[in-house]
């Protein structure tokens, strides 16, 4: 048998004695078999598995013999139904996902399945039981006011930015809902030509967050009412343009099993199955939902990754190592599915 290692890219490449060529990749604590069509793969993973499962050498202890995986075409009779795997763009703005929904490019699917990084799951968790995906609506408000000379004339003038200004302070002080939780954040305001120019337009862009549908939209009321009356005081106008949305989702407890199921199947992997606070907003829900409405079986669940801070902050990063186990997670729940 002539072999070779290729120590760059963690690889053992060898030939046997019929010139039948191989390729064994060690990624972490994964060996894949790569091989010719029809050459006995199968039955090299058979002997590796029984050969690391039998040898009583230490040095063979950290390996399991059931992450020896073949990868050939010649599996894929194994396998019934399709499966399709969608880019979501532009997530953080809750824009992509209603357009890819209403596209009917689920409307076949028997089973949707998302996921997150982080949150509140730690490395070598996956949580499955999540409540708490917060509605969303996010909004671009402008002002229109009338530019004039701030020295000369300011009474010519109808300040935009101050309306603006004026009506972020409302916002921050919506009552809150008895019904459940709510958001608002102001995350930018962009106006002003000069320090000596009395403003004529400012943008608002800012985000509302309910913990159901009408929650939701009492927040979206009362921003229109502060912009409203923000606009008669100030004398300027406005206009308002949805931006982007996502809506709360209720997981198939067949799909959470599943979940659960390939979580316990990977090693190094701990399954966080008691209700955890999702606490934030995913367009992913629009998805889910647009396959539930159609008879179909939806569910999202958080791999985990130590970060040395939160999300959305400068220093905010996740531990590349944890990739690894996530992906399998997703090797082991695909073939529950399409078994």
């Amino acid at each position: 048998m002539q072999q070779c290692y290729d120590w760059q890219s963690n690889v053992l490449k060898f030939t046997d004695v019929n010139g039948n060529k191989y390729n064994l990749k060690f990624r972490g604590n994964k060996t894949i078999v790569h091989g010719d069509s029809a050459t006995g793969k199968s039955l090299l993973c058979t002997m590796l598995k029984s050969y690391i499962n039998d040898n009583n050498n230490a040095s063979f202890k950290p390996y399991n013999a059931d992450n020896i995986f073949i990868v050939s075409k010649d599996n894929k009779d194994k396998l019934s139904g399709k499966i399709k795997i969608l880019f979501q763009p532009a997530e953080e703005g809750v824009r992509g996902a209603a357009g890819m929904a209403a596209s009917g490019v689920l409307d076949d699917c028997d089973y949707f399945l998302g996921s997150h990084v982080a949150m509140s799951a730690k490395s070598g968790e996956i949580a499955t039981n999540l409540y708490g995906y917060l509605c969303t609506t996010k909004l671009d408000v402008t002002f229109h006011g009338k530019p004039a000379h701030a020295g000369a004339c300011p009474q010519d003038g109808r300040n935009a930015l101050t309306a603006a200004a004026n009506a972020t302070v409302q916002m921050m002080g919506i009552s809150r809902h008895s019904g459940g939780m709510t958001r608002i954040n102001v995350g930018q305001l962009i106006a002003g030509e000069g320090r000596n120019v009395i403003p004529s337009k400012a943008v608002m862009k800012l985000e509302v967050r309910g913990e159901t549908g009408e929650i939701n939209q009492y927040m979206v009321d009362q921003v229109t009412n502060i912009c409203k009356g923000v606009a008669l005081g100030f004398g300027v106008t406005y206009e308002m343009r949805k931006m982007g949305e996502a809506v709360d989702l209720t997981a198939d407890q067949e799909l959470v099993d599943i979940l659960n199921a390939a979580g316990r199947a990977t090693p190094g992997i701990t399954v966080v199955d008691k209700a955890l606070n999702f606490g934030g907003s995913e367009d992913a829900t629009i998805l889910a939902r647009r396959v539930q409405a159609h008879g179909g079986k939806a569910a999202f669940f958080l791999w985990g990754s130590d970060r040395p801070s939160g999300h959305h902050t400068a220093t905010f990063d996740i531990k590349e190592s944890d990739l690894d186990p996530a992906l399998e997670v997703w090797t082991h729940i695909i073939p529950s599915i399409l078994k």
